[in-house]
């Protein structure tokens, strides 16, 4: 090679210290600094596909996401002080052929509703049914043990027979909402009834 231009492209791939004041610059050049620029091109595109948004636009948009991390995990953190300190919170409780299962109404965002019921369970020591209502919403977590027998879609059908509205839910979790706050407690003892009818054809 008798001049640098024959070198072509050239990536710095880093540099280090060899001694007092003297660096060693390690380059990446020729057809590997291609291969580099092209690789580093698709995980653009392909950064830019998973976000929706033009490689140029990913920094702000990053720092979009990082900003509503921080955000929900503030609300999450309220939201764990708010059950530690059982804050906002009614609870119903009956027990149906050895099956726990509990009403809460609590003063909580849709989205919130399944860490209610999470913490409901958590008292149930692993044989419980959980049905947490916010405003016209709801959502309905059934211990592991139980999932097969109760499934939590045939909960929140049992329940919304009664109190209205629409929900689904796959094995032992669901959510749904449109619901007649009035008749919420109609509605429990209609998932008691069920709870009572399917356990006894499981015998």
């Amino acid at each position: 090679m008798e001049r640098s231009g024959e070198i072509g492209l050239a990536l710095i791939s880093g540099d280090r210290s060899i001694g007092a004041g003297v660096r060693r610059i390690e380059l990446r050049a020729g057809a590997a600094a291609e291969r580099q620029v092209s690789d580093d091109e698709q995980v653009l595109h392909e950064l830019g596909e998973a976000l929706r948004t033009a490689p140029a636009e990913l920094p702000s948009r990053v720092a979009a996401l990082q900003a509503e991390v921080k955000r929900l995990e503030k609300e999450a953190a309220s939201l764990r002080q708010r059950l530690a300190a059982g804050g906002d919170v009614r609870l119903e409780e009956a027990d149906v052929s050895g099956v726990r299962l509990m009403l809460q109404r609590v003063d909580a965002d849709e989205k919130d509703l399944l860490v209610f019921a999470d913490a409901a369970l958590n008292r149930a020591n692993g044989n419980g049914v959980a049905i947490v209502v916010g405003g016209r919403n709801f959502a309905v977590k059934v211990a592991s043990p139980l999932a097969e027998r109760l499934p939590a879609n045939d909960l929140i059908q049992a329940f919304r027979q009664v109190a209205g509205g629409k929900g689904g839910g796959r094995g032992p979790v669901g959510q749904g909402g449109g619901i007649d706050p009035e008749r919420v407690g109609d509605a429990f003892k209609s998932v008691q009834d069920y709870i009572r009818t399917q356990l006894k054809a499981h015998r």
